[in-house]
């Protein structure tokens, strides 16, 4: 029979951890993944939500991207790095979530084809561009490219299974977290819930707005997406026209998305959110198809809109990895390693 003081070593051994991590999306999974990587006790606070974020999210990871058409000076970087990242939770979890894919960008107008012309030379871009002519990018009976595109190459991230997979390894607890009540911060250590650790990281996305973290410059959208269903089966390519079409495990259904709206900051659909992704498909979709689901979130968007990895000004041992808002993605096992290297190693962190 255990003596008294050895049972007291072998409880605290069970509820000491190195870094606690409230929120399993794809912040915090990620992040935690990387901690556990580096040798570090991990335990995760989740309250399980079904439509989160991070959970409907399409997984894109295209190089060119919006109005102007845009390539991050990072995306090389970042993008290399997510492979990386992606096929090694891969082989840890034994399940399949990332994949390499075509990306086809069918131009909106002759004004954007013309833009396209002043870049097409730059090997930055072209570094990304598939060969082909548009009448070889994409079925002419699926969609319609009027004024012709480009075929990018891509990849996508299956972000619902992804971090399916990742709760069944990780030490996940299926609970919300009230900061004020169930989150102590002593002297060395912060205590969640009875279990302590050396930090704690908030990777809530916008809930972390109204708590701890409500000082920096939330610009946080409104997304919806609907899940659409086709009599045939449809190729694997993402589309974007304005809208995308992202594909998903079943032949036959895509996810279509997303709106913007900064006004009712709510998981709720709206039938404006559905009018305006419908109106858009017609504009360039040439199959009929037959709505599956329509769903909503929100996009922790901060700042400048570039991911948020920082140390809280007055509370210490708190810190934020948050504001991966449309491009999570791609964005989180770079940013995530960042946060790693201060909290395991002691490298220094970028004001927020």
């Amino acid at each position: 029979m255990r003596n008294g003081e050895q049972l007291r070593k072998d409880v605290a051994a069970v509820h000491d951890f190195d870094i606690i991590i409230v929120g399993q999306g794809l912040a915090g999974t990620t992040l935690a993944w990387r901690l556990v990587e580096a040798g570090q006790r991990v335990r995760l606070f989740d309250p399980g939500h079904a439509d989160t974020c991070s959970k409907i999210a399409a997984g894109l990871i295209t190089p060119i991207t919006g109005k102007n058409l845009a390539l991050s000076p990072t995306f090389a970087a970042e993008a290399a790095e997510a492979e990386r990242f992606y096929r090694r939770i891969e082989s840890r979890t034994g399940a399949t979530f990332y994949r390499p894919l075509r990306g086809v960008r069918l131009f909106q107008s002759a004004i954007e084809f013309a833009k396209w012309a002043g870049r097409a030379a730059d090997p930055d871009y072209s570094a990304h561009v598939l060969p082909g002519n548009v009448d070889g990018l994409i079925d002419a009976s699926v969609a319609a490219a009027v004024h012709g595109g480009i075929a990018m190459q891509s990849a996508q991230l299956d972000t619902a299974a992804y971090l399916s997979a990742s709760r069944q390894q990780l030490d996940v607890v299926t609970a919300a977290i009230e900061w004020d009540h169930d989150v102590v911060f002593a002297a060395d250590r912060v205590i969640a819930c009875g279990m302590s650790a050396r930090a704690i990281v908030s990777c809530e996305g916008f809930a972390a707005s109204s708590g701890h973290w409500s000082h920096l410059r939330y610009r946080a959208a409104k997304g919806e997406m609907i899940d659409i269903e086709t009599a045939r089966r449809l190729p694997a390519t993402s589309l974007h026209h304005g809208i995308w079409v992202a594909p998903t495990r079943t032949p036959s259904i895509a996810r279509v998305g997303a709106t913007f709206s900064w006004d009712t900051l709510d998981q709720l659909p709206t039938v404006g959110g559905r009018a305006e992704l419908e109106a858009k498909l017609a504009s360039f979709f040439r199959l009929s198809y037959t709505v599956l689901q329509h769903r909503a979130a929100v996009r922790p968007i901060i700042g400048d809109g570039r991911p948020v990895i920082a140390a809280h000004p007055s509370k210490p041992r708190l810190y934020a990895f948050n504001g991966l808002a449309s491009k999570g993605a791609l964005r989180a096992p770079l940013a995530a390693q960042q946060l790693v290297a201060h909290l395991a190693d002691g490298a220094p962190l970028d004001a927020p």
